[in-house]
């Protein structure tokens, strides 16, 4: 159950990383900010890194983002850029993270074959040094 917890807020994370950067209106951005840290608080939670969650919330949501959003509020709000909800990187910047997504998947696919293969066995108790 807590691996699907684990996953879950993972997901939300990734989800909302990817609408910090791709977002154009400033306090939607800091918004999905802070979304995000209360994803990071709940995957510390769910590993039971309770202090750490608390901590998270307290202090990078709760006065951090405070004085983010304190000067996005000063901000010009004239700016041309709220017109346009997402940047116009959008499609590049998908094709680069799938492509990176990729190469990681097939890091992560040939990784223990190749790592296997490559350690020679040994024997934890002997040591080169003193034999």
């Amino acid at each position: 159950m807590i691996d699907v917890f684990i996953a879950l807020f993972s997901l939300l994370a990734v989800i909302f990383a990817a609408l910090v950067l791709t977002l154009r209106q400033p306090m939607r951005c800091a918004l999905a900010l802070v979304s995000h840290m209360i994803c990071l608080a709940g995957i510390y939670a769910a590993l039971g890194a309770h202090v750490i969650a608390m901590f998270q919330v307290l202090i990078y949501v709760g006065a951090v983002m405070v004085f983010m959003v304190y000067t996005i509020m000063l901000l010009d709000d004239r700016d041309d850029s709220y017109r346009h909800p997402y940047a116009r990187k959008l499609v590049p910047a998908v094709v680069v993270g799938l492509g990176f997504a990729a190469v990681i998947w097939a890091a992560i696919g040939y990784l223990p074959a190749q790592a296997a293969a490559a350690v020679p066995a040994v024997d934890p108790f002997t040591f080169a040094a003193f034999s």
